[in-house]
């Protein structure tokens, strides 16, 4: 089944109608001044193939979480801008098209391309270009076994690093520390990177605070 629901501008409306089509595999919601997706309609799609929502006022990826039957996501013309919305979309293993062109997050951020494809290994297009192997391979080189903000972010689920004391990445494949802007990481005093794969602890001298990094055995002094 193919519902298109274009220029309705009632985000209501446009629930209300999803809600009963529960065998729907195809949806077109374009230019329909939508902000959000509404989990609880989109967990009702559970035959959803095909998903555009471009030119609307899209910010979060949030509810598309399960919508694991999804093969091809077109949102361009939205407002999503933060890298971590693509954190979102990483339990849809079908997801091989998605299109989030001429949206913040596509020309405001470094390696925008390599950080999607590295956090979404099934896609085989990207914003009307296809994925190619050299591609892959370079978004593994380039965010694999890397101790981020972003990777910080999606394991706690929120960006208020300041909250944190303590940074436990044990056995976690990590190679190199990036963790930026360092003030964010300001209350941070222990950080356990046991039995991992580091080539340096360069990335841990701007922790101001870091007293003990267990399993390297080293005080923060001596890191300089």
């Amino acid at each position: 089944m193919w519902v298109c629901l274009h220029s309705m501008n009632k985000t209501g409306i446009v629930e209300t109608r999803l809600s009963k089509l529960v065998k729907l595999r195809h949806l077109s919601i374009n230019r329909n001044q939508l902000t959000s997706f509404n989990r609880e309609v989109i967990d009702n799609l559970s035959h959803l193939h095909f998903l555009s929502a471009e030119n609307n006022h899209i910010s979060s990826l949030a509810g598309l979480q399960r919508a694991s039957s999804l093969i091809e996501l077109y949102l361009s013309n939205n407002q999503i801008c933060n890298n971590q919305e693509i954190y979102h979309l990483k339990g849809l293993s079908n997801l091989v098209i998605l299109d989030l062109y001429s949206n913040p997050i596509s020309v405001n951020h470094d390696n925008y391309r390599l950080f999607v494809i590295f956090h979404l290994s099934s896609l085989k297009a990207l914003d009307g270009s296809a994925v190619d192997p050299v591609e892959c391979e370079n978004a593994k080189d380039t965010f694999g076994g890397r101790l981020s903000s972003d990777m910080v972010a999606e394991k706690i689920g929120h960006q208020n690093f300041t909250e944190l004391q303590e940074l436990n990445w044990r056995a976690s494949s990590i190679r190199t520390v990036d963790l930026v802007p360092a003030d964010q990481f300001g209350n941070v005093h222990t950080v356990n990177l046991e039995n991992n794969n580091l080539t340096s602890f360069s990335g841990l001298v701007f922790l101001a605070h870091v007293k003990v990094t267990s399993g390297a055995y080293l005080q923060h002094s001596t890191m300089l």
